[in-house]
């Protein structure tokens, strides 16, 4: 028998009669093996849904209209998922149980407003009850209040500075770029030059948020605040965003077209070897934008498919599979045309912040095994030949600044992301590749490049972070 064809119960009888009874428990493991094999893509990897809050789809929809680029179907599929988790005190919720979230709450009535939603809907009045009695408009925090400059509905001054010269400041200094986290500096560096350049993109005529205002407009601030001492690293920050405001105002900027270009080069260079995450993509494309750039430049483009390839369509509930080629547990956009019953009043999309397949098999793999498939079926083999196929062995990527030494041999999170390997899902490749039973010719140099990556990315202290070496400027934190 063709191993691939198999099920778990053809394995369990080929364990002969010496095998106790099956209990309830061994068909209960049996049945959900039998599930996660269906689930494997050809290729060989698993791909499960990457499930984000309604904040992604929000900004998603921000982004078509500040690009020009509406999709009204995507729109309107979107805006079917938001109306389909709002709560019952009309907020809604960063994570499954939480007690609701005020600014996922903000951006949702911004884009159903956005979308023709009546704001005396009893959906919409529940929402602004909840903003309201949480602070209002002038109580969101940064990101949100980033997001609406970009459409003029709260000021650019809401925002804290980000001079674009921070791009040029060396890597041997203690602040800069590469001592934040890997996803944060690639939001980041684009936004030096949305911040830059503050543009603002009107909407319809007259649209506006006032009645998510608690003040008048002359009583109205936006000043950070904090609850520490004057000596606090919260204090010195909150002074120093003031002081770079008025800075930031003086016309002459000698450095500020190399800085532009500097951001550009950035972008362009990891944009082209990484899929990376939302928003770093998406900040990245107005970056793009801003820069001049049309919308169908490659670059460009790429964000944009990136973005649209994270995307799931479905009816009813949430799959656990995304839209991929080869499996028939969602529904793809072209799918949708072709089933009458699947209008857009019932699309539902799913903006997915990140795709995790290189997180994803490694860890089906060890349910498998430890569920007691062979080590030697083919289908885990395939997933193990797979997994060495992505192995990361180009001498790039951001952990080289702080790891100047170490040799290439990470595995990313996504199908591509070659300049943010990380240590976690290195160790989890590694563990399953030692448990197939592939030959030594196929994965012991895999195996050993990998290793040796891990250990040459040990912090000072003796630990592990994720994606960079001593990158530990707990300071950073305190920023506004």
């Amino acid at each position: 028998m063709d191993k691939r064809t198999q099920t778990t119960g053809d394995i369990l009888k080929e364990k002969g009669p010496s095998l106790a009874p099956i209990s309830g428990l061994d068909v209960a493991i049996q049945r959900a093996s039998e599930l996660q094999l269906s689930y494997q893509n050809p290729e060989g990897y698993w791909w499960y849904t990457l499930e984000a809050n309604t904040t992604i789809d929000c900004e998603y929809i921000m982004l078509m209209h500040f690009l020009d680029a509406v999709d009204s179907e995507v729109e309107q599929g979107l805006v079917n998922r938001i109306l389909s988790k709002q709560r019952p005190d009309g907020a809604w919720s960063l994570f499954y149980g939480d007690n609701g979230d005020l600014n996922a709450t903000i951006e949702c009535y911004f884009v159903l407003k956005l979308n023709g939603h009546d704001v005396e809907a009893s959906h919409m009045v529940r929402a602004r009850d909840y903003i309201l009695s949480r602070g209002g408009l002038t109580s969101a925090r940064v990101f949100t209040r980033i997001h609406f400059a970009m459409f003029g509905l709260v000021p650019w001054s809401s925002c804290p500075a980000m001079p674009l010269n921070f791009i040029l400041i060396p890597n041997w200094m203690p602040v800069n770029i590469y001592e934040f986290s890997s996803w944060a500096r690639a939001s980041i560096v684009p936004m030096l030059v949305l911040m830059a350049e503050k543009p603002v993109k009107r909407l319809k005529e007259d649209f506006n948020l006032e009645e998510l205002y608690l003040e008048s407009e002359e009583d109205r601030s936006f000043q950070f605040t904090h609850d520490k001492s004057f000596l606090s690293w919260e204090s010195f920050f909150i002074r120093f965003d003031k002081s770079l405001k008025v800075l930031l105002k003086t016309p002459f900027r000698p450095t500020k077209a190399r800085a532009m270009r500097a951001c550009e080069e950035w972008v362009t260079q990891h944009i082209e070897r990484t899929e990376d995450i939302y928003p770093a993509l998406a900040y990245s494309a107005i970056a793009l934008h801003l820069l001049g750039h049309p919308l169908d430049h490659p670059i460009l483009k790429k964000c944009l498919d990136g973005l649209k390839r994270f995307q799931h369509y479905y009816s009813g509930d949430l799959p656990a599979l995304p839209n991929i080629e080869g499996n028939d547990h969602g529904v793809s956009k072209e799918e949708t045309s072709s089933l009458p019953h699947f209008g857009t009043s019932e699309l539902m999309i799913h903006q997915q912040c990140c795709i995790s397949p290189v997180w994803d098999t490694p860890w089906s793999l060890t349910a498998l095994l430890d569920a007691g498939i062979p080590t030697d079926d083919p289908r885990l083999l395939d997933a193990g030949r797979w997994l060495i196929s992505k192995q990361i062995t180009d001498d790039i990527g951001d952990w080289k600044v702080k790891n100047p030494h170490g040799k290439p041999g990470g595995w990313s999170f996504e199908f591509q992301n070659d300049y943010f390997p990380d240590v976690d899902d290195t160790i989890q490749v590694i563990h399953v590749l030692n448990r197939l039973q592939l030959s030594l010719e196929e994965k012991e140099e895999s195996v050993n490049l990998g290793l040796q990556w891990i250990l040459s990315m040990q912090n000072d202290d003796g630990g592990w972070a994720a994606f960079d070496k001593n990158n530990k400027r707990e300071f950073v934190n305190k920023i506004p």
